[in-house]
């Protein structure tokens, strides 16, 4: 068997310990190692997704209370390694940048329907290239973005 390590998935240093060690154990030829990262989808599955409807609060509660970037925050700060409002300007910073990077990608043509498919597979498995086909003639009569010709970067 592979062996493994169960890791608190929401502690980032205890993360970064166990995929350290992993790497550094394949590297040295000892194979893979399984990671069992212990965590909690916060977010639902999609945008129609209302996790409240299933997930009790208390246990939303519990796992808010875990979150890894506060934690890590908090451990940043308490080292001296992080100031007090350095996370405010960089979350700020971020947004911002996370902000021009949206409005750019939004001002750009939507890539073609194509692209759902091919930039997914090396070697599109056969049943996946009739799907394709099948989708873009579907949709070509109905969607004019099905033509277009943006560009998602791999």
């Amino acid at each position: 068997g592979i062996p493994g390590v169960k890791v608190d998935g929401n502690d980032v240093l205890a993360v970064y310990d166990a995929v350290k060690k992993a790497v550094d154990r394949a590297r040295n030829g000892g194979g893979p190692t399984l990671i069992e990262a212990l965590t909690f989808r916060m977010g639902g599955h999609s945008t129609s997704d209302d996790p409240r409807r299933y997930i009790e609060a208390s246990v939303m509660d519990e796992w808010a209370a875990k979150d890894p970037i506060a934690r890590f925050r908090v451990y940043l700060e308490r080292e001296g390694i992080l100031h007090p409002g350095d996370a405010d300007d960089i979350q700020e910073e971020f947004a911002a940048v996370m902000k021009e990077a949206s409005e750019v990608a939004e001002g750009k043509a939507r890539p073609a329907l194509e692209t759902i498919f091919s930039d997914t597979f090396k070697d599109m498995p056969e049943h996946l290239k009739a799907q394709r086909d099948w989708c873009i003639s579907h949709y070509s009569s109905r969607d004019e973005s099905v033509n277009e010709k943006g560009e998602f970067p791999l």
